[in-house]
């Protein structure tokens, strides 16, 4: 009886084993049919060969994903599709992108595919144009939209108008083809270096009769066909890391059709007509764009897809200069980007910090307000040197010295250190620094002077060294700190840079001074700005879990600011020292 019911158990736990098995490869199976969606911002073309490289090698598929590759047209507007939610990820430029944020529709910047861009304008010379200043008077055909505002704020940096009159630059909507400059309609029209300028060529127009300006080269240039997404999918971590395994596979396809051009041209021709061969004039223009299309993808293929935050600013800038956008964009900041996914996509997880904590940190460094702080740390090391060459009695040229070897002589030992030049790093911080040494000590020698004349307390005097001294340091340490972190450090070096450039200064100036290093004597100056930089290490790696961190970031900078403003002064005034080695032996 008892083997009866040990048998029925079992039975039983068997049953329900496999119909959990059952269920959960109905619910994998269910979740693998559901096609990731991504949006083209046109028909399908070269344009987007690294998709369809993707595709046709079964990458998607290796991954799990079953991706559904949504053409466009003039018609369709990807961040509407999005906002829609008829698909996960689209292909857009970012003024696109900016403004539909700037609408309130929550969309999310990705990955940045193409580096550089290639819109231009393509004139016909024979109409007499060879110089931008050639436009006044003549008409161009230009896109609606984003190509017809840069195009206005291009003309009016030349110091020209658009309008009707003889010397404006007169404006047509264009089409979607070059026919307007073919038939002789207009004397330029808008152009994408891997599209029409093609066109026009393969029609028989010689490239000698055409004059190209490109955006870029007049500081107009604007990130296109970037990726974007839903901000709810990425605080969803299966949607984002859904978002990551497609965009791995999209970057792999990507780096295939680099190096491989001619497989990825037949990819694409079998995309583009897949019932039929492609006629010799549809290959010849699809060759033309796979190889116009990889000299905008940049030059580093480990880094391919990612956004370069200067580029981005540069557009942010941009477009506020033309008004392409509304001035609500200004509040935007970072939200509209994130390097999460492609830090997740490329395996970068393993880093200390993500490229998304280094680069808003790298923005908070470059910040107005703290280089005012830098500029009153190097004040305030620089009356520290020059109290010394004070009491040391030397001449101008000592005190000049003396003055300068703490202000910058810890940043210039760390810079040799992790391998920059030093020099070019100085130079780079332009003029102040070296103005305020100068002012240092001509305002220095002036307050000495009047000292030795007047009655005033030497202790009080002190006094102001030390939360000088101690608001140098605090400044120190976190510039040494942010050198260490934008620069992909090991994790270790981060807190010898910080105790360098607060100490190194000091200690050549001990040198200078024929003195033996006072850090080095139980002062804990060293040990005060590693403590510092470690904290701040710590505070700084939870940046690593949030998606949108920037407030977070600004918060701990202030923050550790204030904490070894607060430690240096504290210890000081305590006197603690830090333990010497060996015995000390009585005179």
């Amino acid at each position: 009886m008892v083997n009866v019911v040990k048998i029925c158990v079992r039975i039983t736990v068997l049953v329900i084993s496999v119909g959990l098995h059952s269920l959960c490869a109905i619910a994998n199976t269910q979740e693998a049919d559901d096609p990731y969606r991504l949006q083209l911002r046109w028909e399908h073309q070269a344009q987007f060969m690294g998709y369809y490289v993707a595709e046709a090698l079964g990458i998607y598929a290796r991954a799990g994903l079953d991706v559904s590759l949504m053409p466009g047209g003039p018609d369709i507007e990807p961040v509407a599709v999005l906002a829609d939610d008829q698909a996960d990820m689209i292909v857009e430029w970012m003024p696109s992108g900016l403004a539909a944020r700037a609408r309130g529709i929550d969309n999310v910047h990705v990955a940045q595919i193409f580096q550089q861009s290639g819109l231009m304008l393509v004139c016909d010379n024979q109409t007499g144009i060879r110089r931008p200043s050639d436009l006044a008077g003549k008409t161009v055909g230009v896109w609606r939209g984003t190509a017809a505002d840069l195009f206005d704020d291009w003309i009016a940096s030349l110091g020209m108008r658009i309008g009707s009159s003889s010397g404006d630059v007169h404006v047509v909507n264009q089409g979607t083809d070059a026919e307007l400059l073919t038939r002789g309609a207009v004397d330029c029209i808008s152009a994408m270096s891997y599209n029409e300028y093609w066109t026009l060529l393969e029609g028989g127009i010689a490239p000698s009769r055409l004059t190209i300006f490109h955006y870029a080269d007049y500081g107009f240039s604007l990130l296109e066909d970037g990726l974007w997404v839903q901000g709810d999918c990425l605080l969803d971590a299966a949607c984002s890391d859904r978002t990551a395994l497609f965009l791995a596979a999209a970057l792999e396809g990507w780096r295939y059709a680099m190096d491989n051009p001619e497989e990825a041209l037949e990819m694409v021709l079998s995309k583009m007509y897949p019932d039929r061969q492609a006629t010799s004039a549809e290959r010849r223009h699809q060759a033309n764009q796979v190889r116009e299309v990889i000299k905008l993808l940049g030059d580093n293929p480990a880094e391919m897809g990612l956004l370069d935050v200067s580029d981005y600013t540069d557009t942010v800038n941009l477009l506020m200069q033309a008004q392409m956008v509304e001035e609500s964009i200004n509040t935007l900041g970072m939200n509209s980007w994130t390097h999460s996914v492609w830090s997740n996509a490329t395996n970068e997880g393993s880093r200390l910090y993500s490229r998304n904590t280094q680069f808003v940190f790298s923005n908070v460094v470059a910040s107005r307000w703290f280089y005012i702080l830098e500029i009153l740390g190097v004040i305030a090391f620089g009356i520290a040197g020059f109290l010394r060459a004070y009491e040391m009695r030397f001449d101008v040229w000592g005190a000049l010295i003396c003055t300068s070897l703490p202000a910058v002589g810890g940043g210039i030992l760390r810079d040799f250190l992790i391998g920059r030049d030093a020099f070019v790093s100085f130079a780079e911080r332009g003029t102040i620094s070296l103005y305020c040494i100068i002012l240092i000590v001509v305002v220095g020698r002036l307050v000495t002077r009047h000292l030795e004349k007047s009655d005033t307390d030497p202790q009080r005097f002190k006094q102001s060294l030390l939360y000088t001294d101690s608001f140098g340091f605090t400044v120190h340490a976190v510039v040494g700190f942010a050198v260490a972190l934008v620069a992909e450090l090991h994790w270790m070096w981060i807190p010898i840079c910080s105790a360098l450039t607060c100490a190194g200064g000091g200690l050549l100036l001990d040198m200078v001074c024929s003195n033996k290093p006072r850090t080095f004597n139980g002062h804990p100056y060293e040990e005060m700005a590693v403590i510092q930089a470690v904290v701040m290490m710590g505070l700084m790696y939870l940046a690593n879990l949030m998606f949108m961190p920037d407030t977070y970031i600004v918060a701990v900078t202030i923050a550790a600011l204030i904490g070894g403003f607060v430690m240096k002064l504290w210890v000081t005034k305590k006197d603690i020292k830090s333990p010497l080695l060996g015995v000390a032996v009585a005179d």
